[in-house]
Protein backbone atom coordinates (compact mmCIF):
# COMPACT_ATOMS: atom_id res chain seq x y z
CA UNK A 1 0.00 0.00 0.00
CA UNK A 2 1.72 3.31 -0.92
CA UNK A 3 0.40 6.05 0.80
CA UNK A 4 -0.24 9.57 -1.08
CA UNK A 5 1.83 12.37 -0.08
CA UNK A 6 0.35 15.31 1.72
CA UNK A 7 0.44 17.50 -1.04
CA UNK A 8 -1.67 15.02 -3.15
CA UNK A 9 -4.45 14.40 -0.88
CA UNK A 10 -7.44 15.97 -1.94
CA UNK A 11 -10.95 16.77 -0.99
CA UNK A 12 -13.51 17.13 -3.09
CA UNK A 13 -16.98 18.38 -3.26
CA UNK A 14 -18.65 15.10 -2.93
CA UNK A 15 -21.60 14.30 -0.02
CA UNK A 16 -21.19 11.49 1.10
CA UNK A 17 -23.85 9.27 2.99
CA UNK A 18 -24.72 5.89 5.18
CA UNK A 19 -27.44 4.63 2.97
CA UNK A 20 -29.24 3.30 6.04
CA UNK A 21 -32.29 1.68 3.72
CA UNK A 22 -30.17 -0.82 2.29
CA UNK A 23 -27.66 -1.52 5.15
CA UNK A 24 -28.13 -4.47 7.48
CA UNK A 25 -26.49 -5.69 10.54
CA UNK A 26 -24.12 -7.21 8.55
CA UNK A 27 -22.58 -6.93 5.33
CA UNK A 28 -24.06 -5.12 2.28
CA UNK A 29 -21.91 -4.06 -0.88
CA UNK A 30 -21.27 -3.84 -4.63
CA UNK A 31 -24.79 -2.16 -5.31
CA UNK A 32 -25.38 -2.19 -9.53
CA UNK A 33 -28.15 0.16 -10.89
CA UNK A 34 -30.04 -2.22 -12.84
CA UNK A 35 -30.48 0.17 -15.92
CA UNK A 36 -30.67 3.64 -17.13
CA UNK A 37 -33.71 4.05 -15.30
CA UNK A 38 -31.93 4.10 -12.32
CA UNK A 39 -35.25 2.71 -10.51
CA UNK A 40 -33.92 -0.60 -9.23
CA UNK A 41 -30.65 -1.23 -7.22
CA UNK A 42 -29.42 -4.33 -6.77
CA UNK A 43 -26.47 -5.27 -4.39
CA UNK A 44 -24.73 -7.90 -2.64
CA UNK A 45 -25.74 -8.96 1.02
CA UNK A 46 -24.99 -11.24 4.22
CA UNK A 47 -27.70 -9.76 6.52
CA UNK A 48 -29.78 -12.62 8.38
CA UNK A 49 -32.43 -13.68 5.69
CA UNK A 50 -30.04 -14.47 3.33
CA UNK A 51 -30.26 -18.29 1.57
CA UNK A 52 -28.23 -21.12 3.54
CA UNK A 53 -26.84 -21.25 7.32
CA UNK A 54 -23.45 -22.07 6.46
CA UNK A 55 -20.54 -19.73 7.07
CA UNK A 56 -18.69 -18.53 3.95
CA UNK A 57 -15.18 -20.05 3.99
CA UNK A 58 -13.65 -17.08 2.54
CA UNK A 59 -15.82 -14.17 4.89
CA UNK A 60 -16.38 -16.35 7.61
CA UNK A 61 -19.50 -14.55 7.50
CA UNK A 62 -23.29 -15.80 6.44
CA UNK A 63 -23.03 -16.56 2.22
CA UNK A 64 -24.26 -13.89 0.28
CA UNK A 65 -27.00 -13.08 -1.55
CA UNK A 66 -28.62 -10.76 -4.48
CA UNK A 67 -31.06 -8.56 -2.92
CA UNK A 68 -32.71 -5.61 -5.05
CA UNK A 69 -34.23 -2.37 -3.60
CA UNK A 70 -36.79 -0.91 -6.06
CA UNK A 71 -38.51 3.21 -6.37
CA UNK A 72 -42.06 2.78 -5.77
CA UNK A 73 -44.40 5.30 -8.09
CA UNK A 74 -42.93 8.33 -5.96
CA UNK A 75 -39.54 7.67 -6.35
CA UNK A 76 -39.10 6.72 -3.07
CA UNK A 77 -37.02 3.47 -2.26
CA UNK A 78 -38.94 0.12 -1.16
CA UNK A 79 -37.53 -1.85 1.44
CA UNK A 80 -34.50 -4.79 -0.21
CA UNK A 81 -35.83 -8.15 -0.75
CA UNK A 82 -34.37 -11.30 -2.20
CA UNK A 83 -34.44 -11.35 -5.87
CA UNK A 84 -37.25 -13.70 -7.51
CA UNK A 85 -36.05 -16.95 -8.97
CA UNK A 86 -33.49 -19.10 -8.48
CA UNK A 87 -30.28 -16.86 -8.53
CA UNK A 88 -29.63 -17.47 -4.70
CA UNK A 89 -28.59 -20.73 -3.36
CA UNK A 90 -26.61 -22.32 -0.59
CA UNK A 91 -23.33 -20.74 -2.39
CA UNK A 92 -22.04 -17.58 -2.15
CA UNK A 93 -23.60 -15.08 -4.88
CA UNK A 94 -23.03 -11.77 -5.32
CA UNK A 95 -21.09 -8.63 -6.94
CA UNK A 96 -22.86 -8.35 -10.17
CA UNK A 97 -23.63 -6.49 -13.10
CA UNK A 98 -25.98 -6.44 -16.31
CA UNK A 99 -26.44 -6.56 -20.24
CA UNK A 100 -27.26 -3.90 -21.30
CA UNK A 101 -30.44 -5.17 -22.11
CA UNK A 102 -31.14 -6.04 -18.51
CA UNK A 103 -32.00 -9.85 -19.48
CA UNK A 104 -28.47 -11.12 -18.20
CA UNK A 105 -27.08 -10.63 -14.70
CA UNK A 106 -23.04 -11.82 -14.46
CA UNK A 107 -22.16 -12.60 -10.88
CA UNK A 108 -19.72 -14.12 -8.84
CA UNK A 109 -20.05 -17.27 -6.78
CA UNK A 110 -17.70 -18.89 -4.40
CA UNK A 111 -17.86 -22.81 -4.19
CA UNK A 112 -15.43 -24.53 -2.10
CA UNK A 113 -13.97 -27.96 -3.00
CA UNK A 114 -12.97 -30.36 -0.76
CA UNK A 115 -9.23 -30.96 -1.64
CA UNK A 116 -8.63 -27.56 -3.27
CA UNK A 117 -8.73 -23.38 -2.24
CA UNK A 118 -12.13 -21.61 -2.84
CA UNK A 119 -12.93 -20.80 -5.86
CA UNK A 120 -14.63 -17.53 -7.42
CA UNK A 121 -15.99 -17.61 -10.70
CA UNK A 122 -18.26 -15.79 -13.36
CA UNK A 123 -21.63 -17.15 -13.98
CA UNK A 124 -24.38 -15.61 -15.67
CA UNK A 125 -28.28 -15.69 -14.67
CA UNK A 126 -30.51 -15.23 -17.20
CA UNK A 127 -34.21 -13.06 -16.45
CA UNK A 128 -37.70 -13.65 -17.89
CA UNK A 129 -40.87 -12.25 -15.95
CA UNK A 130 -38.82 -10.39 -13.02
CA UNK A 131 -37.01 -14.18 -12.08
CA UNK A 132 -33.47 -14.51 -12.19
CA UNK A 133 -32.77 -18.11 -13.61
CA UNK A 134 -30.44 -20.45 -11.69
CA UNK A 135 -26.87 -19.15 -12.41
CA UNK A 136 -24.69 -20.85 -14.99
CA UNK A 137 -20.67 -21.15 -15.62
CA UNK A 138 -19.66 -18.41 -17.59
CA UNK A 139 -16.73 -20.18 -19.22
CA UNK A 140 -13.51 -18.13 -18.87
CA UNK A 141 -10.26 -18.18 -16.50
CA UNK A 142 -10.28 -16.70 -13.62
CA UNK A 143 -8.94 -12.92 -12.75
CA UNK A 144 -5.48 -14.31 -10.90
CA UNK A 145 -4.47 -16.61 -13.40
CA UNK A 146 -0.95 -16.58 -15.01
CA UNK A 147 -0.04 -13.54 -17.23
CA UNK A 148 -1.20 -10.34 -14.60
CA UNK A 149 0.36 -8.50 -12.70
CA UNK A 150 0.42 -9.42 -9.04
CA UNK A 151 -2.73 -9.83 -6.62
CA UNK A 152 -6.14 -9.91 -8.42
CA UNK A 153 -5.94 -8.00 -12.16
CA UNK A 154 -8.51 -6.51 -14.37
CA UNK A 155 -9.60 -8.86 -17.26
CA UNK A 156 -11.43 -8.39 -20.53
CA UNK A 157 -13.36 -10.47 -22.85
CA UNK A 158 -15.11 -10.15 -26.26
CA UNK A 159 -18.51 -11.15 -25.47
CA UNK A 160 -19.39 -11.82 -29.17
CA UNK A 161 -16.28 -13.66 -29.71
CA UNK A 162 -15.23 -14.85 -26.34
CA UNK A 163 -13.09 -17.35 -28.23
CA UNK A 164 -9.27 -16.27 -27.99
CA UNK A 165 -10.32 -12.51 -26.71
CA UNK A 166 -9.30 -12.93 -23.16
CA UNK A 167 -6.90 -9.83 -22.12
CA UNK A 168 -5.15 -8.59 -19.08
CA UNK A 169 -6.04 -4.64 -19.59
CA UNK A 170 -2.28 -3.65 -18.59
CA UNK A 171 0.05 -2.31 -15.91
CA UNK A 172 -1.60 1.60 -15.87
CA UNK A 173 -4.18 -0.16 -13.94
CA UNK A 174 -3.24 -3.69 -13.05
CA UNK A 175 -0.49 -3.61 -9.88
CA UNK A 176 0.80 -5.62 -7.56
CA UNK A 177 -1.68 -5.53 -5.31
CA UNK A 178 -5.75 -6.10 -6.03
CA UNK A 179 -7.08 -4.26 -8.51
CA UNK A 180 -10.99 -5.15 -8.32
CA UNK A 181 -14.68 -4.38 -8.98
CA UNK A 182 -14.25 -2.28 -12.44
CA UNK A 183 -17.31 -0.45 -13.32
CA UNK A 184 -17.97 0.68 -17.18
CA UNK A 185 -19.12 4.76 -16.80
CA UNK A 186 -18.38 5.55 -20.67
CA UNK A 187 -16.00 4.03 -23.60
CA UNK A 188 -13.45 5.76 -22.11
CA UNK A 189 -13.74 6.12 -18.54
CA UNK A 190 -13.50 2.64 -16.15
CA UNK A 191 -13.71 3.08 -12.21
CA UNK A 192 -12.26 0.43 -10.39
CA UNK A 193 -10.73 0.06 -6.48
CA UNK A 194 -6.87 -0.73 -5.67
CA UNK A 195 -5.07 -1.12 -2.98
CA UNK A 196 -1.85 -1.02 -5.38
CA UNK A 197 -2.32 3.08 -6.40
CA UNK A 198 -1.26 5.56 -4.41
CA UNK A 199 -4.52 5.67 -1.78
CA UNK A 200 -5.57 6.68 1.76
CA UNK A 201 -5.48 2.88 2.79
CA UNK A 202 -6.99 -0.57 2.03
CA UNK A 203 -8.72 -0.02 -1.05
CA UNK A 204 -9.48 3.36 -2.59
CA UNK A 205 -11.68 3.74 -5.55
CA UNK A 206 -10.02 5.53 -8.77
CA UNK A 207 -11.21 6.91 -12.08
CA UNK A 208 -9.29 5.76 -15.55
CA UNK A 209 -9.72 7.90 -18.55
CA UNK A 210 -8.52 6.00 -21.48
CA UNK A 211 -6.45 8.93 -23.91
CA UNK A 212 -6.17 9.40 -27.09
CA UNK A 213 -2.69 7.69 -27.00
CA UNK A 214 -3.49 4.28 -26.05
CA UNK A 215 -2.92 5.45 -22.08
CA UNK A 216 -4.15 5.59 -19.16
CA UNK A 217 -4.65 8.37 -16.34
CA UNK A 218 -5.48 7.36 -13.25
CA UNK A 219 -6.92 9.69 -10.70
CA UNK A 220 -7.53 8.74 -6.88
CA UNK A 221 -11.13 9.62 -5.81
CA UNK A 222 -10.01 11.61 -2.99
CA UNK A 223 -12.00 12.47 -0.38
CA UNK A 224 -15.08 12.04 0.79
CA UNK A 225 -15.50 8.90 -1.73
CA UNK A 226 -11.93 7.16 -0.14
CA UNK A 227 -11.33 6.61 3.42
CA UNK A 228 -8.65 4.91 5.31
CA UNK A 229 -10.88 2.32 5.54
CA UNK A 230 -12.06 -0.39 2.30
CA UNK A 231 -13.63 1.80 -0.45
CA UNK A 232 -14.46 -0.13 -3.56
CA UNK A 233 -17.87 -1.47 -5.65
CA UNK A 234 -19.47 2.07 -7.40
CA UNK A 235 -22.13 2.58 -9.50
CA UNK A 236 -23.02 5.97 -10.87
CA UNK A 237 -26.79 6.97 -11.73
CA UNK A 238 -28.48 9.44 -13.15
CA UNK A 239 -27.96 12.75 -11.57
CA UNK A 240 -31.10 13.75 -9.68
CA UNK A 241 -31.67 18.24 -9.89
CA UNK A 242 -29.01 20.29 -9.43
CA UNK A 243 -26.08 17.40 -8.97
CA UNK A 244 -23.84 16.62 -11.58
CA UNK A 245 -23.45 13.07 -10.83
CA UNK A 246 -24.64 10.61 -8.43
CA UNK A 247 -24.74 7.35 -7.15
CA UNK A 248 -23.74 4.68 -4.09
CA UNK A 249 -20.48 2.86 -2.97
CA UNK A 250 -19.21 0.40 -0.51
CA UNK A 251 -17.32 1.56 2.47
CA UNK A 252 -16.53 -0.78 5.37
CA UNK A 253 -15.87 3.15 7.45
CA UNK A 254 -16.90 3.58 10.79
CA UNK A 255 -18.08 0.22 11.39
CA UNK A 256 -16.62 -1.57 14.36
CA UNK A 257 -16.63 -5.18 13.37
CA UNK A 258 -15.35 -4.41 9.73
CA UNK A 259 -18.75 -5.20 8.25
CA UNK A 260 -19.29 -3.01 4.68
CA UNK A 261 -22.14 -1.14 3.94
CA UNK A 262 -23.42 0.95 1.45
CA UNK A 263 -23.01 5.03 0.60
CA UNK A 264 -25.18 7.24 -1.47
CA UNK A 265 -22.61 9.95 -3.44
CA UNK A 266 -23.64 13.53 -4.97
CA UNK A 267 -21.72 15.93 -6.38
CA UNK A 268 -23.71 19.13 -6.67
CA UNK A 269 -23.08 21.61 -8.84
CA UNK A 270 -20.89 24.56 -8.48
CA UNK A 271 -22.86 27.62 -7.52
CA UNK A 272 -21.07 31.10 -7.71
CA UNK A 273 -22.74 34.27 -7.28
CA UNK A 274 -20.60 37.27 -8.50
CA UNK A 275 -21.33 40.99 -7.65
CA UNK A 276 -20.38 44.70 -8.33
CA UNK A 277 -20.57 47.82 -10.04
CA UNK A 278 -21.08 48.87 -13.60
CA UNK A 279 -19.20 52.35 -14.22
CA UNK A 280 -19.52 54.58 -17.30
CA UNK A 281 -16.08 55.68 -18.34
CA UNK A 282 -16.18 58.67 -15.63
CA UNK A 283 -16.85 56.11 -13.17
CA UNK A 284 -20.27 56.97 -12.94
CA UNK A 285 -22.96 53.78 -11.48
CA UNK A 286 -25.31 52.94 -14.53
CA UNK A 287 -28.55 52.62 -13.28
CA UNK A 288 -30.27 49.18 -14.20
CA UNK A 289 -27.45 47.77 -16.06
CA UNK A 290 -27.63 44.75 -18.28
CA UNK A 291 -24.77 42.28 -18.21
Amino acid sequence: EMALENQNKKTTRYVVKNAKLFNSRRADYAPMYFDKTCDALYFTTTNEKVTGDKKSEITGMKKGDVWVSKKDENGKWQRPEAVEGELNTELDEGIISFSPDGNTMYLSRARREPNANTGVEIYTSQRSDAKWSAPVKFEITSSDMPGGQGGKDLWRINLKEKAGSLENIGEAINTSGDDVFPYIYSDSIIYFASDGHPGYGGLDIFKAILLPSGNWDIRNMGTPINSHADDFGITFGKSESGFIESGYLSSNRDDARGYDHIFSFELPDLKIKISGWVLDKDEEPVPNAVI
